[in-house]
């Protein structure tokens, strides 16, 4: 039920299933995935909007004074474990995991090695038995049977474990993944730099996970006054000097997709959809936000004409993309274009007044 919640984007309701699933999987790391999902969500759709300002006015005459109400956290109905979702929430249920999926990992990693070393052992003992030629046609056909038998079960139980091997690996991209827009979300970008390099050292990482993980560590090393080393990350996809390519595949999207959210699609009509893709960025979005961060990092360096150049590229792929925007405001504005500037803001920017409040919020 909280996925099929999560699939319709209503977080909170989500949280509140995830929450009580907790009480029975809490050694589960997919579980506080979801829970932290539902944080994630809530920013998304609003609910923990950062860029949200609410400004009350109180005081009369030459007293009035402008109050800013702190924001970011939705309070959950009914008695749960978490109480509220909020960033920090989020961070901390990835932390619990990341413990728990390293946790069984090495307990797998034990598992197979003493595994490893009991069919040794059998294997010594049957070269034994064999060695000393003390065997009937009756007790023959029994072994052969019994042999057949455990042949098939342990060709089912390597495939499960394979399986199983697929989904931890593709859970733990997700929960470093997170992690790090997590923490840059909360302004921690050595924490955030840290979870993006943790995700680009996972075997086999899918290339829409790589492709966050450079993202990500190119954000909070521009965060870290580190220019340098974040024009590395993004130059992975860069194509001569102004140009990117696609950092993966449509095939690659639809099976990421397919894989993030086969659980619940069943439960979903096409009328419904399912409001978890479209936090899914496409390939050519993908390439949009590459240009996004390639003007961001130049606009720092003081080389604005070439920003310029790489923000319209990114707003032709990512015309509705807020952070885009902004950066080509701020990149106008440094070029003493401040009536493109303001046009831009009109775009993205909805102020609304009510009595004793001001309202400015990002669309």
């Amino acid at each position: 039920m909280g996925l099929l919640y999560l699939a319709r984007g209503e977080p909170l309701l989500a949280a509140q299933c995830f929450q009580k699933a907790s009480v029975v999987f809490c050694r589960q790391p997919l579980i506080w995935l979801r829970l932290a999902e539902c944080c994630m969500m809530a920013l998304q759709n609003g609910l923990l909007d950062k860029s949200e300002i609410r400004v009350n006015v109180v005081g009369k005459g030459k007293y009035r004074k402008l109050m800013i109400e702190e924001n970011g956290l939705v309070e959950l109905d009914g008695s749960t474990q978490c109480g509220k979702l909020s960033l920090p929430l989020a961070r901390a249920c990835l932390s619990n995991g990341i413990y728990l999926l390293n946790e069984s990992l090495l307990n797998e990693s034990k598992s197979d090695r003493e595994s490893t070393l009991s069919v040794g052992m059998n294997e010594t003992k049957e070269a034994s038995s064999a060695d000393h030629g003390e065997a009937n046609t009756n007790s023959d056909l029994k072994e052969a049977k019994g042999g057949l038998n455990q042949d098939i079960i342990q060709s089912s139980l390597s495939a499960f474990k394979n399986i199983q091997s697929r989904e931890k690996l593709l859970i733990k991209q997700a929960l470093l993944a997170n992690m790090a827009y997590v923490e840059l979300e909360l302004e921690n970008p050595i924490k955030a730099l840290a979870a993006a390099n943790s995700l680009l050292q996972v075997p086999d990482c899918s290339k829409i996970y790589v492709f966050l993980g450079h993202l990500y560590a190119a954000e909070a090393l521009c965060l870290l006054n580190r220019p340098v080393e974040a024009g590395a990350h993004l130059s992975a996809y860069l194509v001569g000097q102004d140009d990117f390519k696609l950092p993966y595949e449509q095939e690659d999207f639809d099976q990421w997709r397919m894989h993030t959210s086969s659980d619940c699609e069943e439960t979903l009509d096409s009328s419904t959809g399912n409001a978890r893709d479209s936090v899914f960025l496409k390939p050519e979005e993908a390439r949009g936000a590459l240009f996004a961060d390639l003007a961001a990092l130049l606009a720092t360096q003081g080389h604005h004409d070439q920003a310029k150049a790489m923000i319209t590229h990114a707003l032709t792929l990512i015309p509705n993309n807020v952070q885009a925007t902004v950066t080509a405001v701020y990149i106008d504005m440094m070029l003493g274009r401040s009536q493109d500037a303001l046009t831009r803001l009109k775009q993205c920017t909805r102020v609304s007044f009510v009595p004793g409040r001001l309202e400015v919020r990002a669309s």
